[in-house]
């Protein structure tokens, strides 16, 4: 027996047979290892003993050929930094475990070379920096401090100190072979990563080859991570058709042709089984008509601006589905987004809000968990939700299990979670809008104010910087342009099941596709809503705001004259719509206001090939989709309470309150952004965009 100091108690000890060895109180088998390998109890498995190349040393523990570093005269290697040793008085020997010079019963605290400092870390003198002129280095805390004021780090020239945003304010000068991003003087880029021959990848840094080593039976190396990583609990079961695995990850990577029962989910990286729920006939008289509505109490209400409650939404922006089938609305003008279980019915109420801390709030300002004007969110491979938090010029991720008001854990276009102001740069956002993941788990943002779409590679990290940029010839840029390279605030964002970019120019009224593999500044290779990408019509052709794909591969795209409107693949440059939707269902668009949808925005497909829609003036989502049910759906999976009218009377007075209110809340928004109005106090959210 030994005793287990987890959980207190004596336990019998197993006893292996030869050959094995004990391990979490399980036997493995350590005789079947191949030449080469040798068995690694921690992880249960045999890790191979490759052979490195000279000045290389192989780590067990990762399964690696580390470079081993040369250290300069007067230093020492610790860990992989070569450190200059502390210096004792004569007669005394430096001692690690206390970080004191010992002779006996005497100590005394060792002195470090002159320009060096003690890391009692590592027990070792590392390299002071060179602090800008007017500060010294304070070894304590490892920063740059100003001798008149040492709670403040040393800004660029040109900047001052912000405690509020805790960061370096204005527009900073930097020195020759340094570049501003994100408010801070950074090093020019270094030369492009070199090519490594066969047998070898870039190490983490990307600035030397090492050798791969040799992986035992039944796994493989994966150059991302460079590690040997076994096949068996990486792979799954299959991928689906045009999909490949990826060993970093242990998913299928790609555009998948989705099999019967299944949908194309988390940016069209892997097939789904998302729910399908019966349309009610709510509309008997169209094929693809109005199903039901979520927001109001029924179909004849179409009150807007509601206050924050469980069972109204004030102006919903952005509508998506997470891998169980719930559904999930940003409703902009609360400052929140809401989740809906199925079955789905008219007048539902939400089961949990994010950006609040309760169902009736609109004003957290936690800097982690407070939403400002959010407009749109979606959910990565992992089933991560993220959301663009536009007010604060930012996104942020939030990971399940989901609860309400609950705090972020990533913040990206802001360096940190207390970050709010707008910036050109790297590192910046400026009125963000849309957001959407690649194949790849790369995030995409439209960053409207910018006039620009961003790419942040994965894995995603707190503050990361942009890797590639499109719509300006740089990230510095942030000018208003059209042709085949100009954005013009950009708005919605989706990816083709080819892997292709979709990008709305809104106020060039056009939607562009851009090809992968993508570069910065890179050209649109097709246009919708324009005759070519060197025309510009009024918004009488196009006024589009969101985008989205439905199984087939068609585009819909929602049209701010109250329509939602569909582009039939293969596409053409200049081609016209090939259906209507309003609120009557599929047609020819009416144009008269009870029979349309007001402002509608945010557009996704749920797994049955049912279009829901963000109408933001009706203050609703609605589901559209086939009124006559499939034999592989049921009539029980959702109850509903809609009406047989497909027409919904807005009144004259109703509009016109619509109208005024719309504009007293654009007006609040421009005196926020101009600090005329406190950032505490939020408003209806940001105005749409220039026209």
């Amino acid at each position: 027996m030994t005793y287990d100091k987890s959980i207190g108690e004596c336990q019998a000890t197993s006893t292996c047979p030869a050959g094995s060895d004990l391990s979490g109180g399980d036997c493995f088998a350590t005789s079947t290892c191949p030449a080469g390998t040798s068995f690694n109890s921690a992880d249960g498995y045999c890790v191979g003993n490759a052979s490195c190349p000279s000045g290389f040393t192989y780590d067990t523990s990762n399964g690696e050929c580390e470079e081993a570093p040369t250290c300069p005269a007067g230093t020492d290697l610790s860990g992989s930094v070569c450190a200059a040793p502390p210096i004792c008085p004569s007669g005394y020997k430096f001692d690690k475990s206390t970080g004191e010079c010992e002779n006996g019963s005497k100590s005394t605290s060792p002195t470090c070379p002159a320009g060096t400092s003690m890391d009692y870390i590592t027990f070792q003198c590392e390299s002071d920096p060179q602090c800008p002129k007017g500060s010294s280095f304070f070894s304590g805390n490892g920063q740059c401090l100003e001798a008149s004021n040492p709670s403040e780090p040393i800004c660029p020239t040109g900047t001052t100190y912000d405690e509020p945003a805790s960061g370096c304010l204005g527009t900073p000068h930097c020195p020759k072979g340094s570049s501003l991003d994100s408010g801070i003087c950074y090093a020019e880029a270094s030369p492009a990563s070199p090519t490594c021959p066969a047998g070898s990848s870039l190490n983490g840094a990307g600035n030397s080859c090492l050798a791969d080593p040799k992986c035992p039976k039944d796994s493989s190396f994966d150059t991302g991570s460079r590690k040997c990583l076994a096949t068996a609990s990486a792979t799954p079961a299959t991928c689906p058709a045009g999909t490949d695995l990826k060993l970093s990850s242990g998913q299928c990577q790609g555009a998948p042709q989705c099999p019967p029962g299944s949908f194309s989910v988390s940016g069209g990286s892997l097939c789904g089984s998302t729910p399908s729920f019966y349309c009610p006939p709510a509309v008997p008289t169209s094929s693809f008509g109005l199903c039901l509505e979520i927001g109001q109490p029924d179909l004849a209400t179409l009150t807007t601006g509601k206050s924050a409650s469980a069972a109204d939404i004030g102006g919903p922006t952005a509508v998506a589905f997470d891998q169980k089938g719930d559904l999930w609305v940003v409703d902009t003008s609360n400052n929140r987004v809401l989740e809906y279980l199925p079955p789905f019915s008219t007048g539902e109420t939400a089961t949990l809000v994010i950006g609040q801390t309760s169902m009736s709030g609109t004003g957290d300002s936690t800097p982690a968990g407070g939403l400002y004007g959010p407009t749109a969110l979606t959910f990565d491979s992992s089933g991560d939700l993220w959301v663009v938090d536009q007010g604060n010029n930012r996104v942020l991720e939030f990971t399940p299990p989901f609860t309400n008001g609950q705090l972020a854990s990533l913040v990206v276009g802001q360096p940190t979670f207390g970050g709010y102001i707008g910036q050109t740069t790297k590192g910046g956002m400026n009125i963000p809008a849309y957001l959407a993941f690649d194949s790849s788990g790369d995030l995409w943002v439209t960053d409207s104010g910018n006039n620009r779409v961003v790419e942040y590679t994965a894995p995603l990290a707190m503050g990361e910087a942009a890797s590639l940029v499109i719509g300006q010839p740089g990230f510095a840029g942030s000018d208003p342009g059209a042709g085949a390279k100009g954005l013009f605030g950009p708005l919605g964002v989706a990816f083709d099941s080819g892997g292709n970019l979709w990008v709305v120019d809104g106020s060039n009224h056009r939607v562009l596709e851009y090809n992968s593999p993508f570069s910065t500044d890179e050209a649109a290779s097709l246009v919708m809503g324009q005759a070519s990408l060197t025309t510009k019509a009024g918004s009488a052709s196009l006024d589009p705001y969101a985008i989205t794909f439905d199984p087939a591969g068609n585009l819909w795209v929602s049209n701010f004259n109250r329509t939602v409107v569909q582009y039939t693949t293969p596409f053409l440059s200049g081609e016209a719509t090939s259906q209507v939707l309003d609120q009557n269902g599929l047609g020819n668009g009416s144009t008269t206001t009870e029979s349309e949808l007001f402002d509608p925005q945010g557009v996704t497909f749920d797994g049955g090939g049912n279009l829901w829609v963000a109408d933001n003036g009706h203050g609703r989502v609605v589901e559209y989709g086939d009124a006559v049910p499939s034999a592989t759906t049921s009539s029980s999976s959702s109850t509903t309470t809609t009406s047989s009218s497909g027409g919904v009377p807005v009144f004259p007075y109703q509009i016109a309150t619509a109208i005024i209110f719309t504009l007293l809340l654009t007006l609040s928004y421009l005196l926020v952004r101009h600090g005329l109005t406190p950032k505490s106090s939020p408003t209806q959210r940001p105005s749409r965009r220039a026209t």
